[in-house]
């Protein structure tokens, strides 16, 4: 992972966290950063302030996206292949939860403005997911397959990325 001055426009540090990072959620405060591994199939917690990793999350299975609370104590990370949300608590480190969705390949995943909901796609579908109770409110079918996810600053829309699978063999 590069650590980049983005003012000099320079690289000023890289860090090993793990086999093949795939995404990456900082918290709030700006002092932890949890990269998502696919090959190693965890989570490196990386402390900002000394660039070191500091815990190892063992996911077990293969982490797709991360979305991290605006408070900071929580967050969801998708998988692709379980079709569970899995929901991290950000002070011990921990899965402390999960979020049982129809279908496999949970992808793109967003926070409502509010911090209320989270908006997930999944298989072809958006889920609208309840941060507080952690269940599934409503979904909508969009597509054969959906990836990324994303929420105007009002919470009126969401932009999903769809696509159809092509037919053959």
């Amino acid at each position: 992972l590069r650590v980049i001055d983005l003012a000099a426009r320079e690289v000023v540090d890289t860090l090993t966290v793990g086999s093949v990072p795939v995404d990456i959620g900082v918290t709030p405060d700006g002092k932890r950063l949890y990269v998502l591994n696919l090959d190693s199939r965890d989570i490196a917690v990386v402390d900002l302030e000394r660039r070191q990793v500091v815990d190892r999350i063992d996911f077990g299975s293969v982490p797709q996206e991360i979305a991290i609370t605006a408070d900071g104590r929580r967050a969801y990370v998708t998988d692709s292949f379980r079709g569970v949300i899995s929901v991290l608590n950000l002070e011990t480190n921990k899965v402390v939860g999960g979020i049982q969705v129809d279908g496999e390949n949970t992808n793109g995943l967003a926070f409502s403005p509010d911090g209320e909901a989270l908006y997930v796609s999944s298989d072809g579908w958006l889920l609208d997911l309840d941060v507080k109770r952690n269940l599934v409110r409503r979904s909508l079918e969009l597509a054969d397959e959906t990836s990324i996810v994303g929420i105007s600053p009002d919470g009126a829309r969401a932009y999903v990325g769809t696509f159809q699978r092509q037919g053959g063999g």
